[in-house]
């Protein structure tokens, strides 16, 4: 093989005295094949290092040799100026030098020698005679050993790769082994320009805690029996997808005390599960964590206990494991979970007989979820007799039952007596509480001689009490606090209007909001207006209607049902959305009323008459109206009604004929129109018909139709007609 081609020339500092610097210009190119360098040297060059020193002499003695020694001898005419740099070239000279075995550089070598004279007493000036000159650390290797690449830098354990090998010589040959952690390998022993390589899965385990690891291929280049040199390569291997942890048991069991031997069955709502899950590793892995996921509560490690089960039926309790490779391999276990949920009282009424009987009637309706016919059951209806709770009747045969019951002697006339209705299973009871009171009292004086009350028994708080409606031109007036429950929202069940007429009317006016932190933005009131409707077949469809208005605080949560019980009563709810809502409420009414005040999470349910949220058209937004907002909220949050965006990427334009001062056009209703760009302007000056010839500066001033009369060449002349804008959103209401 011959000499490559030249690296390029270059400077190296040879000496310097702090006035004076000598840089030597060389280049070099190699011979692979027979592990040499040539060397050239062609020039000098001079530098003065500040403006105080210069010189000019017509005889310097310069020169360069070769690494054999022959010196060639030149004179030069060289001036140098105060901080200024000159070259000298030199004839060209060349040395050759045979690298090490393993292809480095010599070190020490003499690559050849320079001179630069000037014969001078005085001045600083350079008087360096005939110099090695040496290169250490500026020419690379050669290399001699092979080097080798492979078909990918990556491979999954289990897969091939070709470990390429280019040697220099036909005669080499090459050992190849491998290193991955702690494992290692003969791959070939006499490989040639090539071998291939299929890592084994079991590789794995020198990598526990990942998916991959990088691994080392050692080529040992022989020629013969002799090691010529040796490289290595880095190469990736990864964890085959495959290769994921198992799971080998899945159980589930109940975790409640006494349920499982009780019920031999999951309980809705009562039942908490135990999950264990007995998983292991692949190719050395091991389990980092356990997830177990039922009704999309997540749970950690193995075993778990899960919360109680909100639900019924089929229930799936899902885990998943993951090693220490972050690998997951996951089992579903169902289960079925019978339904259950607390007894419930629907129907809890009590009453005298009759207005002066001592004796009463209790009408009831309950239900018991039966757990597979396994739960406890009990109904019973109590008296408050003095200090002590005595049974009225106790029933404990069915799961579900209404009725009525005739009590004893039981009610004072001129006393409060209080009767509650209790249903109980294996795990709670429910109890409702209600009051019968006195026959009628007219006039009561407080026991304390300060509180007096009209129609019903003084509470003996130092206040004038009625118990009796003010009416006032025929029309009922009251009012009452209520008390909401604690942190959650609720239904206020509000009155019942009872024993109407048609066209009779009751309006209401609630008094709430969100908390008790009396800030404005929590304040809300609303307005309920019920009238009893006209019809010729009564009956509870559309027996009533009416309307309701939020002021202050609006939220989309507040919701109104009147729910009719006859063609002539009907009950009045209110929903509150906010955690934390007591308040009152006043009732204007014409219809006997019957006050309620009391608050309960499940929702009423019945024959639900129409009623219509008034409070947009009231603010001043009736159906059709249109409102502008500054950010993506949608009116209905804010107002209520439906509302929905609309004139996307369009101005609002007012519906009729206009002017522009010239021209007049009319726009109808709900018409679209317009657009962004255009690609003309529609002209009948025939001034156009002579463009181009009118000139450069005629040009500056119009915008061509494409084809224009008298012009041949095609040109698109875009016109973008968009003024400057601000983007809104647009509402409109629709109901």
């Amino acid at each position: 093989m011959a000499y490559g081609p030249w690296a390029g020339a270059r400077w190296r500092t040879v000496w310097n005295n702090g006035y004076y610097r000598i840089d030597v210009q060389w280049d070099f190119c190699q011979d692979i094949e027979n592990n040499k360098t040539k060397i050239s040297m062609m020039g000098q060059r001079i530098a003065s290092l500040n403006g105080y020193y210069s010189f000019t002499y017509s005889a310097v003695q310069t020169g360069v040799g070769d690494f054999n020694g022959t010196k060639f001898a030149e004179e030069r005419n060289v001036s140098v100026g105060g901080g200024g740099t000159t070259v000298v070239d030199c004839t060209d000279r060349h040395s050759e030098v045979t690298h090490n075995a393993d292809g480095t550089w010599p070190s020490g070598q003499v690559c050849g020698w320079w001179r630069f004279n000037v014969p001078l007493a005085s001045h600083n000036v350079p008087t360096v005679g005939w110099t090695a000159f040496n290169i250490d650390g500026e020419i690379p290797t050669i290399p001699r050993a092979t080097t080798p690449t492979l078909s990918s830098s990556s491979v999954a354990m289990g897969s091939a790769v070709t470990i390429n090998l280019p040697r220099a010589s036909s005669s080499f040959t090459h050992n190849v082994t491998y290193r991955f952690g702690n494992a290692t390998g003969t791959i070939n022993s006499n490989a040639g320009t090539s071998c291939s390589w299929t890592p084994p899965v079991s590789l794995a385990q020198q990598i526990k805690t990942s998916t991959s690891g990088v691994g080392t291929i050692t080529v040992q280049t022989k020629n013969g029996s002799t090691i010529i040199g040796t490289k290595t390569i880095n190469i990736t291997l990864t964890v085959p997808t495959s290769v994921v942890p198992t799971i080998s048991g899945h159980v589930v069991a109940e975790a409640t005390a006494n349920i499982a031997s009780k019920f031999g069955a999951f309980v809705q709502s009562k039942s908490t599960l135990k999950v264990t899950t007995t998983a292991a590793g692949a190719q050395g892995s091991t389990i980092t964590a356990y997830k177990t996921v039922i009704e999309g509560r997540s749970y950690t490690g193995s075993p778990c206990t899960s919360a109680a089960i909100s639900g019924s039926g089929t229930i799936a309790v899902k885990t998943t494991v993951t090693d220490s490779r972050g690998r997951t391999a996951t089992k579903t276990t169902n289960v079925t979970v019978v339904a259950y949920s607390p007894p419930q009282i629907s129907v809890s009424n009590v009453a005298r007989t009759s207005d002066e009987a001592t004796t009463g009637t209790c009408t009831y309706n309950y239900s018991i979820s039966s757990v597979g016919s396994k739960n406890d059951k009990a109904f019973y209806i109590q008296y408050l007799n003095g200090s002590t709770w005595t049974d009225i009747v106790r029933m404990s045969t069915d799961y579900s039952k209404s009725g009525s019951q005739t009590t004893g002697a039981i009610f004072g006339v001129d006393a409060t007596t209080k009767v509650r209705f209790v249903a109980q299973d294996y795990f709670t009871s429910v109890i409702v509480e209600k009051e019968v009171g006195p026959t009628f009292t007219l006039m009561n004086l407080g026991a304390g001689g300060k509180s007096l009350a009209i129609g019903m028994l003084s509470s003996n708080n130092g206040t004038f009490e009625t118990g009796l409606p003010f009416v006032s031109g025929g029309v009922r007036y009251t009012a009452k606090k209520f008390i909401a429950v604690t942190n959650t929202p609720q239904w206020l069940k509000v009155c019942t209007l009872k024993n109407s007429r048609d066209s009779d009317s009751a309006f209401v006016h609630v008094y709430t909001g969100d908390g008790w932190n009396a800030r404005a933005n929590q304040q809300t009131e609303v307005e309920i207006f019920v009238k009893d409707s006209f019809q010729s077949s009564h009956s509870t469809t559309d027996a009533f209607g009416g309307s309701y208005n939020v002021v202050g605080t609006y939220h989309a949560g507040i919701h109104v049902r009147v729910i009719a019980l006859s063609a002539s009563s009907c009950e009045i709810w209110l929903h509150l959305p906010w955690p934390y809502s007591s308040g009152f409420f006043t009732i204007e009414s014409q219809c006997e009323v019957e006050v309620e005040g009391k608050c309960q999470t499940d929702a009423p349910t019945g024959a639900n008459q129409t009623m219509g949220n008034l409070t947009p058209d009231n603010r001043g937004y009736p159906i059709g109206s249109v409102k502008i907002t500054y950010d993506n909220v949608n009116p209905s949050t804010n107002m209520g009604g439906t509302w929905v965006q609309f004139s996307q990427g369009r101005v609002l334009l007012g519906q009729g004929t206009g002017s522009d001062g010239s021209t007049s056009q009319t726009f109808g209703a709900g018409a679209t129109g317009g657009r962004y760009t255009s690609d003309q302007i529609n002209t009948t000056n025939s001034a156009l018909s002579g463009f181009p010839s009118n000139g450069p500066n005629y040009a500056d001033r119009c915008i061509v139709r494409k084809q224009a009369a008298g012009y041949n060449q095609e040109r698109d002349a875009m016109i973008r007609l968009v003024q400057p804008y601000q983007v809104i959103y647009a509402w409109r209401r629709t109901a």
